[in-house]
């Protein structure tokens, strides 16, 4: 019987098939027998296919969040202080960017779905004023300036430092996944080399012993013998 979280996995002759899928949100789902959901007891069970769980709906998950908040924030951001200005046909700003399909549950599948919506140079809203003077490009200063601005929905950061940090992250996570492992590795090896020498079977060893075993079989074979010939003798004497 091996089982996982409870769930039987294989029973006697019988075996029992999974299934992963995602589901509305976008997290992985185990599904048994194609009619149990056990993806909570296959995370608690940890192993690898805990794992694989994990870093699906918990560290990928948490780094999608923070990527469409930024997608989201940057479209909003520069959509509204586009808006301000007005173009060279003395049109006021349309939103540089959109998220297609317009069905998008925003901010979740911003960075899925973010567009460009403008294409034509003249509908950049460059000036500040409908009044096209030569040369107004205040707006646009505007805009380049809120790449040093604090973003109040990136909790007061700029977008540069937001997305730094975010690679920071996980770069350091991964580094230390990768420590964790040396470290288990080292342990299991450890472990495994302190068994096999109390339990374990060394060919050299058992080599030496069978020679040892063979030498002490001739010994007490020869002393068997003059045990013999010693009482044949003391017979005849007495005969």
């Amino acid at each position: 019987t091996v089982l996982i979280g409870g769930q039987a996995l294989v029973m006697g002759k019988s075996a029992f098939k999974l299934e992963a899928s995602l589901d509305v949100d976008g997290r992985l789902k185990i599904t048994w027998n194609g009619e149990v959901d056990i993806t909570l007891q296959a995370e608690k069970a940890k192993g690898e296919l805990g794992a694989y769980l994990e870093l699906t709906n918990t560290v990928i998950s948490a780094y999608n969040n923070d990527l469409d908040k930024l997608a989201y924030q940057l479209a909003d951001n520069i959509n509204s202080q586009h808006s301000s200005g007005w173009d060279l046909d003395g049109n006021p700003g349309a939103d540089i960017f959109i998220f297609e399909p317009t069905l998008a549950d925003l901010p979740h599948d911003a960075a899925r779905y973010i567009k460009l919506n403008i294409s034509d140079p003249k509908k950049i809203a460059a000036a500040s004023s409908n009044l096209t003077l030569p040369g107004d490009n205040t707006n646009v200063l505007a805009i380049l300036d809120l790449k040093d601005s604090s973003i109040s929905g990136l909790d007061d950061r700029t977008f540069s430092s937001f997305y730094q940090e975010m690679i920071s992250d996980v770069g350091s996570e991964t580094h230390q996944a990768k420590t964790d492992f040396e470290t288990q590795q080292m342990l299991v090896d450890d472990i495994k080399n302190y068994f096999d020498s109390v339990a374990g079977v060394n060919l050299d060893e058992e080599a030496a012993n069978t020679l040892k075993f063979q030498y002490m079989y001739t010994a007490s074979a020869r002393l068997i013998n003059v045990a013999d010939e010693m009482l044949k003798t003391i017979v005849n004497l007495g005969a």
